[in-house]
């Protein structure tokens, strides 16, 4: 079964440090953001961003990521690793939803919803699944996801070069 720790150091290694975005007004340290804190009550000035620590960056992906998304239930390490990775990128129900469509791609028809939720029929149909065709089947959605995003809002074309490079690496 897929390992938290194996995951969040590919992550980690995509994430910098702290970052505030003059275009988006969007503050980030470790890849957690200012409005991600806010939404969870945790302190969220652009202080509590500068000062947030890698090993409590950590724990929150840990907390809110990982387990949520029931990675640790997924066979294949990279597979997990990669859902896991989007799912910080572009929130755990955007990725879960992305996984569950190459789910039923790969399967030929819609034996899952794609409601954004995993539980056992996600993790049920996914380690049944060549875990390379799905990686592939996975990678090919999320890649249409971020050139959706950019093609709807200017503000995010910079980014777009960036999120297709992370999607293509491990």
């Amino acid at each position: 079964m897929a390992v938290f720790d194996e995951a969040v150091q590919i992550t980690l290694g995509q994430e910098g440090g702290f970052f505030q975005n003059a275009k988006t007004g969007e503050v980030v340290n470790w890849g957690i953001t200012q409005k991600f804190l806010a939404a969870h009550n945790l302190p969220s000035s652009v202080d509590d961003v500068r000062n947030l620590t890698k090993p409590a960056a950590i724990n929150l992906y840990r907390i809110y990521f990982w387990t949520p998304m029931r990675m640790s239930e997924i066979k294949d390490q990279a597979l997990a690793a990669k859902v896991f990775d989007v799912g910080v990128n572009q929130g755990p129900s955007t990725s879960a939803a992305l996984f569950q469509g190459a789910i039923n791609d790969e399967w030929g028809r819609e034996w899952i919803r794609t409601d954004g939720i995993i539980g056992e029929a996600t993790i049920g149909c996914a380690n049944a699944s060549d875990p390379v065709k799905l990686i592939t089947a996975f990678r090919a959605r999320a890649k249409d996801h971020y050139i959706e995003l950019a093609e709807k809002n200017p503000k995010l074309k910079d980014d777009l070069a960036g999120w297709l490079a992370r999607l293509a690496s491990n």
